[in-house]
Protein backbone atom coordinates (compact mmCIF):
# COMPACT_ATOMS: atom_id res chain seq x y z
CA UNK A 1 0.00 0.00 0.00
CA UNK A 2 3.44 2.08 1.09
CA UNK A 3 4.93 1.53 -2.42
CA UNK A 4 1.53 2.13 -4.41
CA UNK A 5 0.61 5.87 -2.61
CA UNK A 6 4.25 6.47 -3.30
CA UNK A 7 4.06 5.79 -6.99
CA UNK A 8 6.48 2.94 -6.91
CA UNK A 9 5.23 -0.50 -8.77
CA UNK A 10 4.34 -3.24 -6.88
CA UNK A 11 5.89 -5.98 -7.28
CA UNK A 12 4.16 -9.27 -9.12
CA UNK A 13 3.95 -12.22 -6.52
CA UNK A 14 3.16 -15.89 -7.74
CA UNK A 15 -0.85 -16.64 -7.86
CA UNK A 16 -0.10 -19.34 -4.91
CA UNK A 17 1.27 -16.44 -2.51
CA UNK A 18 -2.09 -14.37 -3.13
CA UNK A 19 -3.82 -16.95 -1.94
CA UNK A 20 -1.45 -17.79 1.27
CA UNK A 21 -1.93 -13.84 1.78
CA UNK A 22 -5.63 -13.88 1.94
CA UNK A 23 -5.76 -17.35 3.44
CA UNK A 24 -3.46 -15.67 6.51
CA UNK A 25 -5.83 -12.83 6.84
CA UNK A 26 -8.47 -14.98 7.24
CA UNK A 27 -7.14 -17.09 9.69
CA UNK A 28 -6.22 -13.86 11.76
CA UNK A 29 -10.19 -13.48 11.97
CA UNK A 30 -10.10 -16.51 14.01
CA UNK A 31 -12.56 -15.49 17.31
CA UNK A 32 -9.93 -16.68 19.68
CA UNK A 33 -7.19 -14.43 18.09
CA UNK A 34 -7.11 -11.10 19.96
CA UNK A 35 -8.65 -7.71 18.38
CA UNK A 36 -5.07 -6.04 18.07
CA UNK A 37 -3.70 -9.08 15.99
CA UNK A 38 -6.75 -9.19 13.95
CA UNK A 39 -6.88 -5.63 13.03
CA UNK A 40 -3.29 -5.72 12.22
CA UNK A 41 -2.67 -9.20 10.61
CA UNK A 42 -5.89 -10.12 9.77
CA UNK A 43 -6.28 -6.44 7.64
CA UNK A 44 -3.14 -5.83 6.40
CA UNK A 45 -2.76 -9.48 4.80
CA UNK A 46 -6.22 -8.68 2.85
CA UNK A 47 -5.23 -5.42 2.39
CA UNK A 48 -1.98 -7.00 1.12
CA UNK A 49 -3.89 -8.75 -1.19
CA UNK A 50 -6.19 -5.78 -2.23
CA UNK A 51 -3.62 -3.80 -3.28
CA UNK A 52 -1.88 -6.39 -5.31
CA UNK A 53 -4.99 -7.35 -7.09
CA UNK A 54 -3.50 -4.97 -9.98
CA UNK A 55 -0.43 -6.86 -10.33
CA UNK A 56 -1.64 -10.15 -9.78
CA UNK A 57 -1.70 -12.91 -12.62
CA UNK A 58 -4.25 -12.71 -15.23
CA UNK A 59 -5.70 -16.02 -14.48
CA UNK A 60 -5.55 -15.21 -10.68
CA UNK A 61 -7.97 -11.58 -11.98
CA UNK A 62 -9.90 -13.99 -14.64
CA UNK A 63 -11.11 -16.03 -11.49
CA UNK A 64 -11.96 -13.43 -9.61
CA UNK A 65 -14.00 -11.85 -12.57
CA UNK A 66 -16.27 -15.17 -13.00
CA UNK A 67 -19.46 -14.15 -13.41
CA UNK A 68 -21.17 -16.39 -10.00
CA UNK A 69 -18.70 -14.77 -8.01
CA UNK A 70 -19.48 -10.92 -9.17
CA UNK A 71 -23.49 -11.70 -8.38
CA UNK A 72 -22.30 -13.26 -4.89
CA UNK A 73 -20.49 -9.86 -4.13
CA UNK A 74 -23.18 -7.52 -5.48
CA UNK A 75 -25.83 -9.52 -3.10
CA UNK A 76 -23.47 -9.87 -0.44
CA UNK A 77 -24.19 -6.99 1.91
CA UNK A 78 -28.26 -7.69 1.74
CA UNK A 79 -27.69 -11.41 2.27
CA UNK A 80 -25.59 -10.32 5.51
CA UNK A 81 -27.92 -8.18 6.54
CA UNK A 82 -30.71 -10.40 6.86
CA UNK A 83 -28.82 -13.35 8.15
CA UNK A 84 -28.84 -12.19 11.66
CA UNK A 85 -32.79 -12.26 12.32
CA UNK A 86 -32.16 -15.55 10.94
CA UNK A 87 -29.26 -17.16 12.91
CA UNK A 88 -30.92 -15.49 16.42
CA UNK A 89 -34.34 -17.41 15.34
CA UNK A 90 -32.42 -20.34 14.47
CA UNK A 91 -30.20 -20.27 17.69
CA UNK A 92 -33.18 -19.76 19.64
CA UNK A 93 -34.74 -22.89 18.37
CA UNK A 94 -37.37 -21.60 16.72
CA UNK A 95 -36.65 -22.88 12.90
CA UNK A 96 -33.78 -25.39 12.03
CA UNK A 97 -30.69 -24.38 9.96
CA UNK A 98 -32.23 -25.53 6.82
CA UNK A 99 -34.65 -22.96 6.90
CA UNK A 100 -32.57 -20.26 8.01
CA UNK A 101 -29.96 -20.44 5.52
CA UNK A 102 -32.03 -20.66 2.37
CA UNK A 103 -34.50 -18.34 4.21
CA UNK A 104 -31.84 -15.18 5.01
CA UNK A 105 -30.42 -15.81 1.33
CA UNK A 106 -34.14 -15.33 -0.20
CA UNK A 107 -34.67 -12.66 1.85
CA UNK A 108 -31.30 -11.11 1.01
CA UNK A 109 -31.88 -11.40 -2.99
CA UNK A 110 -35.39 -10.17 -2.49
CA UNK A 111 -34.35 -7.14 -0.37
CA UNK A 112 -31.31 -6.73 -2.62
CA UNK A 113 -33.87 -6.59 -5.96
CA UNK A 114 -36.97 -4.78 -4.27
CA UNK A 115 -34.93 -2.13 -2.24
CA UNK A 116 -31.03 -1.97 -2.76
CA UNK A 117 -30.89 -2.13 -6.39
CA UNK A 118 -34.02 0.92 -7.11
CA UNK A 119 -32.68 3.24 -4.63
CA UNK A 120 -29.38 2.60 -5.82
CA UNK A 121 -30.35 3.45 -9.71
CA UNK A 122 -32.25 6.33 -8.41
CA UNK A 123 -29.19 8.03 -5.67
CA UNK A 124 -26.86 7.39 -8.84
CA UNK A 125 -29.25 8.97 -11.63
CA UNK A 126 -30.14 12.13 -8.82
CA UNK A 127 -26.44 12.27 -7.77
CA UNK A 128 -25.42 12.32 -11.51
CA UNK A 129 -26.81 16.09 -12.02
CA UNK A 130 -26.33 18.28 -14.58
CA UNK A 131 -22.32 17.14 -14.76
CA UNK A 132 -22.70 14.04 -15.58
CA UNK A 133 -20.39 13.11 -12.96
CA UNK A 134 -20.90 10.09 -10.71
CA UNK A 135 -20.84 12.65 -7.49
CA UNK A 136 -21.82 15.98 -6.67
CA UNK A 137 -19.63 18.79 -7.81
CA UNK A 138 -20.36 22.49 -5.89
CA UNK A 139 -22.02 23.97 -8.54
CA UNK A 140 -24.68 20.53 -8.42
CA UNK A 141 -25.03 20.93 -4.80
CA UNK A 142 -25.67 25.01 -4.92
CA UNK A 143 -28.16 24.33 -7.74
Amino acid sequence: MLLASHGKRIPTLPAFAYVVIFIVGVLFHWWSIPLPLQVAAGMGSLAVVLQGLKAAPASLRDLLSWRPLRLLGTWSYSIYLWQQPFYEAQNSGLIAWYVAVPGAIACGLLSYYAVEAPARIYLNARWRGRSGSALPTEATERA
